[in-house]
């Protein structure tokens, strides 16, 4: 609900970043709204983060970058995927 809302009070163009829990990515609950992303927004990135990055969390977490414009049709999003990796590896 958080990424829906945001998204919503973007601008044309407008760009947002956030660290959300990282199950819109897989749940099936989430289908119809990760089919609303891919044809209204241009999704630049996704990381998904080390398992340990915030210690205490409850949930596993990803950064997404959208930009409120439809992607177009030759459109690859970038995806990061740092959950086997040590906080603070970089390489």
């Amino acid at each position: 609900m958080f990424i829906y809302m945001s998204s919503k009070l973007l601008q044309e163009n407008g760009v947002l970043g956030c660290i959300v829990s990282d199950t819109f990515l897989t749940l099936g609950r989430h289908k119809k709204f990760r089919a609303f992303l891919l044809k209204n927004y241009t999704i630049h990135q996704i990381t998904i983060c080390p398992r340990k990055l915030f210690e205490g969390a409850a949930v596993n977490t990803c950064i997404l970058i959208i930009q409120k414009k439809k992607p177009l049709p030759t459109h690859h999003i970038h995806i990061n995927d740092c959950r086997e990796k040590e906080v603070g590896d970089y390489s």
